[in-house]
């Protein structure tokens, strides 16, 4: 997550991006489960990162793009559902990553 009101955040994310797959070596990076998100959304004049960046970001680490406002309430609903999903998915993943392992012995 970075603040759409501030670049440094916004640059922050990439360089998490990169600690998170180091820390997941050896795993496809698009198959890790996480979303983008660009916060303050409702703060239009202060606005420092467009959703093109964002959108372009994201499909570089292969993952969805949100745009929320906490405060507002702004796609907070759809971000956590598509959290979830990206969760489950990667574990159904790991589950018969581990049962094919298991069949294969």
């Amino acid at each position: 997550m970075f603040s759409l009101t501030s670049r440094k955040s916004f640059d922050i994310a990439v360089t998490l991006h990169k600690r998170i797959v180091k820390l997941k070596h050896g795993f496809n990076p698009k198959l890790i489960p996480m979303v983008l998100v660009g916060n303050k959304v409702d703060l239009i004049n202060e606005r420092q990162v467009h959703t093109i960046e964002g959108e372009e970001l994201a499909k570089k680490f292969g993952c969805k793009y949100f745009e929320i406002s906490t405060k507002e309430n702004i796609n907070i609903e759809e971000c956590l559902i598509e959290v979830v999903r990206r969760i489950v998915g990667y574990y159904d993943n790991e589950d018969n990553h581990e049962i094919n392992k298991v069949n294969q012995k």
